[in-house]
């Protein structure tokens, strides 16, 4: 197989337009999305995811540089940030009580690590605040996402994403294919992501 200059433009575009169409299935927004775009491109999965959300719902990436909590805060409402996207271990140290310290918070994704009960709980009685959390390894191409303070135990599959969970030699693969279109070969954007677990 032979690799060509235009293959990250196709990969790029297909995940854009999936992530545009699949967000808008996790969320439905009635408000103007401002979504902070605080991180830095060294994890260019949260920066991309970031953008990626503010183009899904013709939002507003507020490009900023924080150097710790306390300007995140300031930040955010400084530039009415209604929108954020981190892992837990930053959210956990955002806000103790998110009711009182950012009550015009609308939405919070969380990827990268499995989000803790307590602090989920944290967010419970948040007058606005969604939580939707993006199953780890699959923000890179969103396939799983759940509402952890909405009842939904389990991961949701979005749509266009097959899934494959295998169990012949003792341990579990879950194996997740996105095909940007029918007959579409690897350098039109199909994606597989294999891991030693099992999405329950």
């Amino acid at each position: 197989m032979s690799i060509h200059l235009t293959d990250p433009e196709v990969v790029t575009h297909a995940m854009v337009e999936h992530e545009r169409q699949s967000y808008c299935e996790c969320l439905e927004v009635k408000f103007a999305l401002r979504i902070a775009a605080h991180t830095s491109v060294y994890w260019g999965a949260s920066a991309l995811g970031q953008l990626s959300i503010a183009l899904a719902f013709g939002g507003c990436a507020v490009l900023c540089e924080v150097s710790d909590t306390d300007d995140f805060k300031q930040t955010i409402k400084d530039e009415s940030v209604n929108t954020i996207g981190l892992v837990p271990d930053q959210l956990k140290l955002l806000a103790d009580d998110p009711c009182l310290e950012l009550p015009d918070m609308e939405v919070v994704f969380i990827w990268g690590e499995k989000l803790p009960v307590n602090v989920a709980q944290r967010w419970s009685n948040h007058p606005k605040a969604r939580l939707i959390e993006l199953l780890v390894s699959t923000e890179y191409w969103l396939s799983f996402y759940s509402a952890p303070l909405e009842g939904l135990g389990r991961h949701k599959i979005v749509k266009g994403v097959d899934t494959l969970i295998v169990d012949q030699s003792g341990w579990i693969a879950a194996q997740i294919c996105r095909k940007v279109q029918q007959g579409a070969d690897s350098r039109q954007g199909v994606r597989l992501f294999a891991k030693a677990t099992c999405v329950c």
